[in-house]
């Protein structure tokens, strides 16, 4: 069985003063967490997503429908008009992913990761 847990906006607690953790979602599959996505409000209108995803093999259409589909309704019912994600550029099942829920390349981030690994900077809007 598969489904899905949802946080909404009764759920946040504030991170910092200019950001806080927005919606998040935890995809389960016979009743393992095999992922979790959510987003962090940067500002009004602009979010970054963040994941940790596990193993949906086997579930790749499910989970890809589900995330295109929470990323939509989401940007819809919080006012978000611009959503980034940061991806390693030595992850390319992470990079095929970001582009196939719609998200663009729109630059390189050079040693941004904790090993000065350079990453990719998609948005989608």
């Amino acid at each position: 069985m598969n489904r899905i847990c949802v946080f909404e906006k009764g759920d946040l607690k504030e991170t910092n003063p200019t950001m806080f953790m927005g919606p998040a979602f935890t995809f389960f599959v016979d009743e393992r967490v095999t992922a979790v996505v959510g987003l962090a409000i940067i500002w009004p209108g602009v979010a970054s997503v963040w994941s940790v995803i596990k193993d949906v093999r086997g579930h790749n259409f499910w989970f890809h429908r589900n995330a295109k589909r929470l990323l939509n309704e989401t940007s819809t019912a919080w006012n978000i008009h611009r959503i980034q994600a940061a991806v390693s550029v030595k992850d390319p099942k992470a990079v095929k992913l970001i582009k196939s829920l719609g998200f663009h390349k729109e630059s390189i981030m050079k040693k941004f990761g904790t090993d000065k690994t350079d990453y990719f900077y998609f948005v989608r809007f």
